[in-house]
């Protein structure tokens, strides 16, 4: 598909084409219909009729879509309260202002007055419409890639995991460890494309818990703060069902790693591991 003739007359304006060049680079690809992508930013305050209200709709949709399917790869054993809870903090209204300011859109939105935009719902809104005209223009595919690259990204689930009212698992396993005068250890290492330990693509860590010099649970991420996530998630699992996990094997209570397996008090390593 190609931009219509009025699309293409455009592009001989200055403004015309450093809009394209925009949304090329925004959206990842070079787009059919410029007036999608325009009417993404019209908020109501501008025209009651020809505003970006639908597409928000739309786009709200397509952000869930992706960002659910993105979190049942991420956290494959996660019930589904907690990816719930995971989910509303990355496409809360907050953090989608914020995918808002990174990629410039504030300053395109066209409202009755930017001193409204500031503290309110428009920006994000602006972010909704936008992927609703990724999807519509470049299909699901496109709308798809942008997701994972802004909203749905490393970068903003790690923050989101990190948040207090996301499941720590592994303070609460750290927690239940020092109620019971016992040292948990996470040894974190980084694992290569040829490992036969990644059970994604997308793993680039595996965790283990060391209890008591006892590997308890393992998991891998694409990070290692969400690897460990899921080990201690597993831990937790493995230890509620074994009544008497703390008070057997004294003598081993407080040994801690060998050293040069890299292990810290409820501390991690990260073995040979780039940056996160």
């Amino acid at each position: 598909m190609i931009l219509n003739y009025k699309e293409i007359v455009e592009l001989f304006s200055r403004e015309g084409r450093e809009f394209y060049r925009f949304i090329c680079r925004s959206a990842g690809y070079r787009p059919s219909s410029l007036k999608l992508y325009r009417r993404a930013f019209v908020h109501r305050s501008v025209d009651a009729e020809e505003n970006n209200e639908r597409m928000e709709f739309l786009g709200d949709a397509v952000i869930e879509a992706v960002v659910s399917v993105v979190l049942c790869e991420v956290f494959p054993e996660w019930k589904e309260g907690d990816l719930s809870k995971l989910r509303s903090k990355l496409v809360c209204r907050q953090r989608l202002n914020g995918v808002a300011e990174a990629l410039g859109f504030i300053e395109r939105i066209r409202v009755h007055s930017h001193r409204v935009v500031e503290g309110s719902h428009i920006a994000g809104d602006a972010v909704e419409a936008f992927v609703a005209a990724v999807y519509l223009d470049g299909g699901m595919a496109k709308a798809e890639a942008f997701v994972r690259r802004h909203i749905a990204d490393k970068k903003h689930i790690e923050e989101a995991v990190s948040e207090d009212e996301v499941k720590n698992y592994k303070s609460d396993l750290v927690n239940l460890g020092g109620r019971h005068g016992i040292e948990v250890f996470f040894v974190t290492r980084y694992i290569d494309g040829r490992s036969s330990l990644k059970q994604d693509r997308t793993d680039n860590f595996v965790s283990t818990v060391r209890i008591k010099d006892v590997d308890v649970a393992d998991a891998t991420g694409r990070s290692k703060k969400i690897a460990e996530q899921e080990a201690a998630r597993k831990a937790l699992e493995i230890i509620s069902g074994d009544p008497e996990f703390w008070s057997r094997g004294t003598t081993a209570e407080t040994a801690a790693p060998e050293a040069e397996e890299g292990a810290g008090g409820a501390g991690e390593s990260a073995e040979g591991s780039p940056e996160e």
